[in-house]
């Protein structure tokens, strides 16, 4: 019965029971016995009237009680009763429950019952009623009843020597009668007890009292008890918010919503809470108090502020941050529990039925934030971190990031006058970016000017300029970015600030979390756990994405704090091991990247670099759509070949430069090409690595047929023959000989063209490179075509499809599809030509070859022209000219502004048709593209002809005029050549080594 009634409305299991009433072996009867045992208390229980009722239900019994005839309940309920009364103030209804609660004691519970169970449940209950002595004699004593007390409390202390709290009672009220030295003989024998017995001095609150006592403190002689409840008399209001910043900018959208959370309706339980999180120094504090300010009058019983130094490396402790919230609050030190759960229990209950508002700034993390957070509806509270506190029910987060131009402009100009920044308003412009937008970096940064008014903006960014020295230049006072960024750092784990040190040497402006494996040197889950306490410590943001896709950035400024960490925690051996790694990383991405593009390591040569592998699952994610992985990662690549070429890595930067190409080419990024090769160049240069040097001479030549500049490409060329010849390298070799074919073949030296594509084919099949192959063979096709061998050429193009299809090549693919499509329409074979243009259009789509689209359009606007489908051709020409133009592919655009002139002309337009006409005569003269050019120059001479046999014989006067006419036309419609970009099949795979 007593077990049930302890667990009064709760289900008690049969196992529990048994283990009560036979604690060490029971008899296997157990469940039998228990059974008879219930059915005799429901007997019992019916014969006298009670009021009670046992319910079986699995896997036990229920007793339902009325609350009013169950003693235990009603003593909770008094002692709530009491709790509350006395948390709103009033002190004798108070004591009036806690006097009524302990009525309800009559002698030890289950007293003659050997079970250890109901023994332990025993002391428990003991504990709740000895705590409800000291709240109730606590109460007395703020009523001023402290004789009354000194006997009872003599009889308590003399049952429960050890109680402090009871002994602190005692000599308070000894104190309060003017028993001092009675008083202090209660303390000097409690701490003979405690050292004999335990071997402890007495805890703080004893050594409070004693210490109040002999300095005759005046505090402890105003009506207020142990426990620590609120001073009678006026209730203390606390003003703790620090300073809010005058100059607040920026954030206007996240102050209205704190605003509008912390003001909101909350629940009978709830409490409006925000956490704002974000990186050191982005201006979390100055939001906190700026709008903890500015709603102050909503919360009149006060605002509490406590920095929590969550990132020192000792936080402060929730008692000590309560312990000054309860003293701020009237609670006097003396009257303070020693255990953190008795001052939480304290701090709500000083707080309930008030409307407080808490802000614990620089929090830790939820753990530490817990025991401080106000229980009932009336307050709110704000919290800062450089975490988000997603572990808080309810809390409303905001996110701080730094400040953008304009408003970092107007901090500035707050802290500096207006007139000074728009003065030097290029000069601030890059303070900002400097700073980052960091709101503590432009702060010291606007106080170092503000100190030094002879200093022009412009003085302090040459200060800036300089990384290595930036963080220094970023102090002042107390403000301190670099000591800013320490406290996040040195919060670390080991293995996560080494992960941040490195992360130093991959400089790209953003990057993939898959870097920080070959950084590590580790698998995937590890450092993507690294990663994650980084992320979570804002020394690494998320700049986008999720999962495999996103993408992380340092800030510059923390970037720089990471490169010093890096060159005092690295050696100069292990910098170089961590370069090899990453490098080599880039590299076996780079390479599968490539063939996946090309099927195979086709039109390209690779060094001897190591490769560091990343697993089969990763790689997957990260190049399961290779042109779109080098689009992402193409600030990475050139940071990996910066990085390659400061360490000396010159087989890996070579190699990695290469493999870019693929990138470069695609998506036409020639400024990168040149960058990246020419510094691969410096470095083999130095190493004498002539197999690097060679191939990216060969590569450099490619560029330059690219960018139509013919006579330096072929010398590039020349010497890159050369050094392969040197070297015994024979695919290099051959790769470029097929580029100076292609050089002689675009520039009218047919023959020559013809003996180095035949002696590159050769290499090119031995050595297995299927994608160049029908580059050659394309080309082939096209000498053959040129010479009027149509049949040959068709025979060729076979070849080069077969040899795309072996690589399974798809870009290459389509290139010569649109290849075969020119053969066909030059036979008059309409249908096999639009089928040839509409597959290599599919093609291209798919792979978003843009180049690609604009050849494969043109193909089918020229077969819609020959069918005299023209609303069709001019939507098609149109299609690709706009292409061609967004892309600046000047080989394109002369070939589509010639059929666009055949198809002014077939229409009578011949103004129009000698406008476009003359655009390809242009274009195809600045790329040295002589058999095109003939054609141009024929075209024109056509419809000058055309036009000028529409004039009547006898007006010879006429005919001149239109002559003349023509010609000032030329010259009025052409327009100055521009920058050449290439052929098509020169392009894509083809211009590599």
């Amino acid at each position: 019965m007593s077990t049930l009634l302890l667990e009064s409305s709760r289900i008690v299991s049969v196992e529990r029971l048994i283990d009560t009433v036979w604690p060490d072996k029971p008899p296997t009867t157990a469940r039998g016995q228990i059974q008879i045992c219930v059915s005799s208390l429901r007997s019992t229980l019916a014969m006298h009237g009670i009021d009670a009722t046992i319910h079986t239900k699995q896997p036990g019994y229920q007793i339902e009680v009325d609350p009013t005839k169950l003693d235990l309940l009603m003593f909770e309920r008094a002692v709530a009763a009491g709790r509350k009364a006395a948390s709103g103030g009033r002190l004798t209804d108070a004591a009036q429950s806690f006097a009524e609660a302990l009525s309800l004691w009559h002698g030890e519970p289950f007293a003659g019952i050997p079970s250890p169970i109901l023994q332990a449940a025993a002391a428990s209950l003991l504990e709740r009623r000895i705590a409800a002595i000291e709240e109730y004699i606590d109460l007395r004593m703020r009523l001023h009843q402290h004789q009354e007390t000194v006997g009872e409390l003599v009889d308590l202390v003399e049952r429960y020597p050890l109680r402090e709290r009871l002994r602190a009672q005692l000599m308070l009220a000894l104190f309060r009668c003017d028993r001092r030295a009675d008083a202090l003989e209660v303390y000097r024998d409690g701490r003979r007890i405690l050292i004999d017995d335990l071997g402890l001095e007495p805890g703080e609150q004893l050594r409070l009292m004693e210490k109040g006592i002999l300095s005759d403190d005046p505090d402890l002689r105003i009506g207020t008890g142990i426990g620590g409840g609120p001073r009678s008399g006026p209730v203390q209001v606390p003003r703790m918010l620090p300073i809010a910043q005058s100059d607040m900018t920026g954030h206007a959208g996240l102050i209205e919503a704190m605003r509008e959370r912390l003001l909101s309706d909350a629940s009978a339980t709830g409490v409006p809470m925000v956490a704002i999180s974000g990186r050191g120094g982005v201006g979390k504090t100055s939001l906190a108090t700026h709008v903890a300010h500015a709603l102050s009058d909503a919360f009149p019983d006060g605002q509490l502020y406590a920095n929590m130094h969550g990132v020192n490396a000792e936080p402060a402790a929730p008692a000590d941050v309560i312990g000054r919230f309860l003293r701020a609050m009237g609670v006097l030190a003396i009257n303070l529990p020693e255990q953190l759960d008795e001052r939480a229990e304290m701090f709500r209950t000083c707080v309930a039925d008030r409307r407080i508002l808490v802000v614990l700034d620089n929090c830790s993390d939820e753990n530490q934030v817990r025991p401080i957070l106000p229980a009932t509806a009336g307050c709110a509270v704000i919290l800062t971190s450089r975490h988000r506190l997603s572990g808080l029910s309810g809390a409303y987060p905001v996110e701080v990031d730094v400040l953008g131009l304009d408003h970092a402009l107007e901090l500035l100009g707050k802290m500096l006058g207006r007139d000074r920044i728009h003065a030097e308003e290029s000069a601030a412009i890059s303070l900002v970016r400097f700073c980052g937008g960091l709101p503590l970096a432009l702060r010291v940064a606007g106080a170092r000017l503000v100190a030094r008014p002879h200093w022009a903006v412009s003085d302090l960014v040459d200060r800036l300029s300089d990384e290595r020295r930036r963080l220094s230049e970023l102090a002042h006072g107390g403000l301190d970015v670099r000591a800013n960024l320490a406290l996040s750092y040195r919060a670390l784990s080991p293995p996560a600030q080494r992960l941040f040190r490195l992360l130093s040497q991959a400089s790209s402006a953003d990057f993939g979390g898959w870097i920080c494996a070959p950084l590590m040197d580790c698998d995937p889950m590890t450092a993507g756990d690294l990663l994650d306490e980084l992320v979570e410590a804002r020394l690494v943001e998320v700049e986008h994405g999720r999962g495999s896709r996103a993408r992380f950035r340092l800030h510059d400024l923390v970037r720089a704090y990471a490169r010093e960490q890096l060159e005092a925690g690295e050696t100069e051996a292990e910098r170089l091991a961590t370069a090899r790694r990453l490098v080599g990383a880039w590299l076996f991405l780079a390479e599968r990247a490539h063939r996946a593009e090309y099927g195979g390591d086709h039109t390209v040569i690779h060094g001897e670099a190591p490769r560091w592998r990343l697993a089969e699952s990763v790689l997957d994610k990260v190049i399961a759509d290779s042109l779109a992985w080098y689009d992402t990662e193409r600030l990475g690549l050139l940071a990996a070949v910066r990085l390659a070429a400061e360490m000396g890595l010159d087989d890996a930067c070579w190699d990695l430069a290469l493999a870019s190409v693929t990138l470069f080419e695609n998506r036409r990024y020639f400024g990168d090409w040149r960058t990246t090769h020419e510094l691969a160049l410096e470095v083999t240069a130095r190493s004498g690595n002539r197999r690097g040097r060679a191939a990216m001479l060969s590569s450099l030549g490619s560029l330059a047929l690219f960018e139509q500049r013919h006579d330096d490409a072929r010398p590039l060329l020349t010497e890159a023959t050369q050094l392969f010849g040197d070297i015994g390298e024979d695919h290099g070799y051959a790769l470029a000989l097929r580029m100076l074919a292609f050089l002689d073949r675009i520039t009218g030296k047919a023959d020559a063209a013809m003996r180095g594509f035949e002696d590159a084919l050769g290499r090119l099949r031995d050595a297995g490179d299927h994608v160049a192959e029908a580059h050659v063979m394309s080309n082939i096709a096209q000498l053959h075509l040129e010479a009027g061998d149509r049949e040959a050429a068709a025979h060729d193009l076979k070849l080069a499809l077969a040899a795309a299809e072996r690589a399974n090549a798809r870009r290459v693919h389509a290139q010569v599809l649109c290849r075969l499509g020119d053969l066909h329409l030059t036979l008059s074979e309409l249908n096999e030509a639009e089928r040839a243009f509409q597959d290599a259009l599919d093609l291209v789509l798919v792979l978003q070859d843009r180049v690609g689209e604009a050849h494969a359009k043109h193909g089918l606007a020229s077969v819609a022209l020959r069918r005299g489908r023209h609303a069709e051709a001019e939507a098609m020409l149109s299609a690709a000219a706009a292409l061609a133009a967004q892309l600046n592919e000047d080989f394109i655009e002369a070939r589509i502004s010639l059929t666009i002139a055949e198809f002014h002309q077939d229409r009578g337009q011949r103004e129009q048709a000698l406008r476009a006409a003359f655009r390809a005569q242009e274009l195809f003269l600045g790329l040295h593209a002589d058999t095109w050019y003939e054609r141009a120059v024929a075209l024109v001479r056509t419809i000058e002809q055309a036009a000028l046999e529409a004039v009547p014989p006898l007006a010879g006067t006429g005919r001149d005029a239109l002559s003349n006419g023509a010609g000032q036309t030329r010259a009025d419609l052409v327009d100055p050549p521009a920058a050449a970009s290439g052929e098509h099949l020169a392009g894509q795979a083809t211009a590599r080594t």
